[in-house]
């Protein structure tokens, strides 16, 4: 994603209530994600369960067969 498209969608994650200020230094001002919003919550679980699936097919992948005689 570019620069440009997230600043132009930044507002409208602030304003949801996705990122929050976390503090000002002077003129900047520094933002975090907010664990507590919904979104964000199921955002956290789905990369859970993707990394768990992906863990799970390389572990499948790295088994090693054992031949019957």
């Amino acid at each position: 994603m570019s620069k440009q498209t997230l600043y132009k969608h930044f507002r409208d994650l602030e304003e949801l209530g996705v990122v929050v200020v976390s503090r000002r230094i002077g003129r900047a001002v520094l933002y975090k994600l907010n664990r507590e919003h919904p979104l964000v919550k199921m955002l956290k679980k789905m990369i859970h369960e993707t990394s768990l699936m992906i863990a799970e097919q390389k572990a499948k992948k790295q088994a090693i067969p054992v031949s019957e005689k």
